[in-house]
């Protein structure tokens, strides 16, 4: 540990605090080791005063800063070598929040923050819980490293595991543990994102939270975000959870879930019996968001971060957090796929046609879009299984289909891209496409649109 250090009087600690977030931040969390205590709670007294960074703007500028940080890793927890101290959903999220819930309130930890009601205790827990897991990793990284550095890079994964204690055969114990890690960092970006809210209607708005728009009988709008109208509305009724992504769907205006009803789909999420796709009403609210002309703008994205995909289909829950060990993805499977339909939804924007001129083309014209969304869901939903993932993925895919009131027509062309999706990379990327042999075996797979006639326009 390397400590840094520096002497100054009172009155230069102040100067200096004020001109740096990082060291006022230092400041808050001081504590009297030895010496002279009169002098420490002179400095306490300055540093808790509130013309020392008052609240809010100390908040607007710690916000400002994960906001930042988290552009810097591309805001997602899923890189594959993530930074255990930095990421997305890392420690550095946890020391956000207590350091706010510090300097407003007065919390000096995670439990003093649930005392004060701003953490229910099943919160806590969690958070604690998470908490400790990434303490755990990382300080097996260090000893394996014998050096400060929080990257858990691939070089290193294998030999944390198994200091951990993860077993297995293969890359087993390294994708249980990255497993483990993936869905700890999805936890904790989930409660950071919930907490700051809170703290934002407490510290910023005072309880003025934007105009009210009612949407429905079931929610309504509240500023930028989505509030459910009615309490435990998720438990008595699960399938409304598609219906508030509907909303989303239909108003742009609308950036995130309320903090209450954000609460409220965790604690439905955690009791549901059964997916949401052994629901009939489910299943059409699901394909009815799957042809939303705007399901990819944030509902996805939100389905994804809030558990709500892994709610609907048993085998996306089995792909959060699934590593990918190849030299052609940086995020896990889940992450990957949901960027994949993001991605999708630039080709239906003119002003990415320089750069994808071919797909601004065709994506535009297609009359069944829903195959395509399908298709990437499940393309590499079967990685993490054994065997072939696109085989399993054309089965499983086929299925969803016909259970989500498809025909088997549509069901077949869904099937065959996703059992196929491989082909135009591998033709393109490893093979000599300037050998006739190669360009017939190709076309013979492929053969010619008349295959695809639902499929177009």
């Amino acid at each position: 540990m390397e400590v840094g250090h520096s002497v100054r009087t009172v009155e230069e600690c102040i100067d200096v605090g004020l001109d740096d977030l990082t060291v006022a931040t230092n400041l808050q969390e001081s504590r009297l080791l030895c010496g002279d205590s009169q002098l420490f709670e002179a400095l306490e007294a300055r540093v808790h005063h509130d013309s020392f960074w008052p609240s809010e703007r100390f908040y607007q500028a710690k916000v400002d800063e994960q906001k930042a940080r988290h552009r810097r890793y591309h805001d997602t927890a899923y890189k594959l070598e993530p930074d255990l101290k930095l990421s997305p959903g890392s420690l550095r999220d946890i020391h956000t929040l207590s350091w706010i819930a510090r300097r407003h309130f007065g919390a000096t930890s995670l439990r003093e923050m649930s005392d004060f009601g701003f953490l229910t205790d099943a919160e806590y827990r969690e958070l604690n819980e998470c908490q400790n897991v990434l303490w755990r990793i990382r300080f097996a990284l260090h000893l394996e490293l014998r050096r400060y550095d929080n990257r858990l890079t691939f070089a290193h994964q294998t030999s944390v595991a198994e200091l951990l204690g993860y077993r297995g055969d293969g890359n087993r114990a390294v994708e249980t543990m990255m497993k483990d890690f993936f869905r700890t960092l999805g936890r904790v970006g989930e409660l950071n994102k919930m907490l700051l809210q809170i703290f934002d209607q407490v510290i910023i708005d005072n309880g003025r939270s934007g105009e009210v728009d009612v949407l429905s009988d079931d929610f309504q709008r509240c500023g930028r975000t989505i509030e459910a109208r009615k309490p435990a509305l998720f438990q008595a009724r699960p399938e409304t959870i598609l219906d508030m992504m509907l909303h989303i769907a239909d108003d742009t205006s609308i950036e995130a879930i309320a903090a209450p009803t954000l609460r409220q789909l965790r604690t439905a999420r955690r009791r549901l019996n059964h997916f949401l796709c052994q629901q009939d009403d489910a299943r059409e609210k699901f394909m009815a968001l799957i042809r939303h002309p705007n399901a990819l703008h944030k509902a996805f994205g939100l389905m994804h971060r809030h558990g709500v995909m892994s709610a609907y289909l048993p085998q996306w829950s089995q792909i959060v957090g699934q590593m990918q060990f190849d030299l052609f993805h940086v995020y896990t499977v889940d992450e990957h796929t949901i960027r994949l339909l993001k991605h999708m939804r630039l080709f239906d924007d003119e002003a990415n046609r320089e750069r994808h001129p071919i797909c601004c083309d065709v994506f535009p014209r297609l009359a069944r879009r829903e195959l395509l969304l399908v298709a990437a869901i499940f393309h590499d939903i079967g990685k993490g299984r054994g065997g072939d993932h696109s085989e399993i993925g054309a089965i499983e895919s086929h299925d969803f289909c016909l259970d989500h009131g498809l025909s088997k027509p549509e069901a077949n062309i869904v099937s065959w891209l996703v059992r196929n999706h491989l082909l135009m990379s591998v033709t393109a990327q490893r093979r000599d496409i300037y050998d006739p042999d190669v360009i017939t075996d190709f076309a013979k797979e492929v053969r010619d649109e008349s295959g695809s006639i639902c499929f177009s326009a």
